[in-house]
């Protein structure tokens, strides 16, 4: 998710271990609530398909292949298949079989550059935020906040760090993706 500029320099991290052009935060009701009615209207938590659904790759045939459960968003799925797909293209120097040969970590790599890439060209401003569920599930809306850790990053390298150290929360077949 993009959010606005800062008033504080993004190198400044509010908390220790913080990284060099990012800053840790949580990511707060009053944003959360009018995100959400931004994205999902009046409905009071997100659709079960939704927060159900992380991002995983197929276990045979096209290893790149992300899976879709239960009716989750294929519409983000989409968009990030096809960014995964460019990057695997690009990193194998413009191989367009490099999807067809990709191992398990290629594809992983990948969806991680993509994912950053995305977020990167999304975001509003000289800011990206990268936002990562310290659940394993995410919590019901009323109690998402508090559990939703919002990193803001002033380059696509700090969202490419951003995205990977949080990779575990929603790289998995079902969770906060």
């Amino acid at each position: 998710m993009a959010s606005r500029p800062a008033s504080r320099p993004a190198s400044a991290a509010t908390r220790p271990g913080g990284r060099a052009g990012a800053r840790e935060t949580a990511l707060g009701q009053e944003l959360l609530l009018s995100l959400h009615k931004c994205l999902f209207g009046t409905e009071r938590d997100l659709p079960t398909q939704w927060a159900a659904q992380g991002f995983a790759f197929r276990e045979a045939g096209l290893l790149c292949g992300l899976t879709q459960h239960e009716g989750g968003p294929c519409g983000v799925l989409a968009a990030v298949q096809a960014f995964v797909i460019r990057q695997l293209i690009l990193d194998a120097d413009g191989d367009h079989s490099a999807p067809l040969t990709c191992t398990r970590e290629q594809a992983g790599a990948a969806l991680v550059s993509a994912l950053a890439t995305i977020i990167w060209n999304a975001r509003v401003g000289r800011l990206a935020s990268v936002v990562v569920c310290r659940r394993a599930e995410l919590p019901p809306l009323r109690e998402a906040a508090d559990e939703l850790l919002k990193t803001e990053c002033n380059s696509l390298d700090a969202v490419l760090a951003a995205v990977q150290s949080g990779a575990g929360a929603f790289i998995r077949p079902r969770g906060a993706g």
